[in-house]
C-alpha cells in the first residue's frame, strides 16, 4: 500500500508544457484572469492575442479505471471549454472545467506566453502557476489527514 504521507499530491510540474496548463486548468478563475489582464495591459500586449479558433463549451466523458481488473468505464460527462489562441505567433491552448471563457481563454494566453519563455511576461505567470501547485498540495494534503485514519491496512500471510 503507497505511503499518502510520503508521496507526490501533485503530480503537474510547472515547469513541463503538461504541467502549467493542468495548473492553469485549475486555477482560480478571478485570479487568473486579472493576472493575464493586468500583464497584457502592463506590456501593451492585447494586441499580439489571436483568437485561433472560435471558444467552444461542450461535453467531455470522464474515463477512469477500475482498479482491481483495470478495466476503463465512461463514468459521466463534464461540461468544459476550450480556447486556443496565438501570442506573437506562438499557439496557447487551454481546456477548463465549466462555462467560463474569460478564465479558459486567460489560461491559453498564458501557456501561450509561458511557451515563448518570454523574459518579462514569463516569471510573473511561473510564480502563479507555482502559487497554484502548492495551493492544490495543500488542499489534497488536508483532504487525506481528514480521511487517514478511515484507511484499512491488510498483511499479507505467506
Amino acid at each position: 500500500m503507497p505511503d499518502h504521507e510520503n508521496e507526490e499530491i501533485v503530480e503537474h510540474s510547472p515547469s513541463s508544457r503538461e504541467g502549467w496548463c493542468g495548473l492553469l486548468a485549475q486555477a482560480d478563475p478571478h485570479r487568473l484572469t486579472m493576472l493575464l489582464d493586468d500583464l497584457l495591459t502592463e506590456a501593451r500586449a492585447f494586441g499580439d492575442v489571436r483568437l485561433l479558433r472560435p471558444m467552444q463549451t461542450g461535453t467531455a466523458q470522464l474515463v477512469v479505471r477500475e482498479p482491481i481488473v483495470e478495466e476503463r468505464f465512461i463514468i459521466g460527462d463534464a461540461l468544459v471549454t476550450v480556447a486556443e489562441v496565438s501570442f506573437r505567433g506562438t499557439m496557447g491552448w487551454s481546456m477548463r472545467q465549466g462555462g467560463d471563457q474569460r478564465a479558459t481563454i486567460s489560461a491559453a494566453i498564458a501557456d501561450a506566453i509561458l511557451t515563448t519563455g518570454d523574459p518579462i511576461l514569463c516569471p510573473p505567470i511561473l510564480t502563479f502557476v507555482e502559487s497554484v501547485r502548492q495551493s492544490l498540495e495543500a488542499e489534497r494534503r488536508r483532504d487525506w489527514e481528514m480521511v487517514k485514519d478511515t484507511a484499512i491496512s491488510f498483511e499479507e500471510l505467506d
